[in-house]
């Protein structure tokens, strides 16, 4: 296990990472979490975070593995890039922004994961920054996304047609970002919520098979 290429892992991290991450999103957010709740009240989601059983609350640490796994995939695509080669430009740009939306969302979920009640303080502000960072953090993870998908567009060794795809996904993703930051009222966040859902469920099957595709030619 020691000897694994890096073009072999970086293949089983794109082909494990944003499906774990996605499968654990819809399992909190979507099925465990409470359908009935105002996600705009920071209070009620505060209480939601504290009153759900201890598995529940560890399943938050996790997702942001999945996408530490996806950001060391995408490096690793990067360094089979040369210096010059079609997509270097807009990989290298789109490469830190996705770096940016992973740190944000170690940082929100850590956030969330601590929104409870303590003495003197309420959990509300804690759950109000946790969704301002996510929220603001999706928009540019989104753009780095759009930016690395026309790179790998450029690439004979991969799907062009499912990379325009995602990058068409990813543009209505940072536009949603903008008007969840914008329009703060339920409807439109649980909207939003349910689009990025869809969003991350395609963006895992891509990362699947880019990752699939790593693997054959490690």
């Amino acid at each position: 296990m020691g000897n694994i290429s890096e073009l072999k892992l970086g293949g089983i991290c794109l082909a494990i990472g944003p499906a774990m991450a996605t499968a654990l999103f819809i399992i909190f957010f979507l099925i465990l979490g409470d359908s009935n709740i105002d996600i705009t009240d920071f209070s009620a989601v505060s209480n939601d975070v504290q009153s759900a059983p201890v598995i529940q609350q560890l399943l938050l640490f996790l997702p942001p593995i999945g996408l530490i796994m996806a950001y060391y995939g995408m490096t690793v695509i990067q360094g089979t890039i040369g210096k010059g080669e079609n997509g270097e430009a807009l990989f290298k740009l789109g490469l830190p922004m996705f770096a940016i939306n992973v740190v944000a969302t170690v940082i929100a979920l850590g956030g969330l994961s601590q929104a409870q009640s303590w003495v003197g303080s309420s959990g509300s502000n804690i759950a109000a920054i946790a969704q301002g960072i996510s929220l603001y953090s999706s928009l540019i993870g989104a753009i780095g996304i759009v930016l690395i998908a026309l790179a790998i567009s450029t690439r004979d060794e991969f799907n062009t047609l499912f990379a325009y795809v995602i990058a068409i996904v990813f543009i209505v993703v940072a536009i949603l970002s903008i008007i969840g930051m914008a329009n703060f009222n339920e409807d439109t966040w649980k909207l939003v919520n349910a689009l990025f859902g869809i969003s991350y469920i395609i963006i895992s099957l891509w990362s699947i098979t880019i990752g699939l595709n790593m693997l054959k030619r490690a």
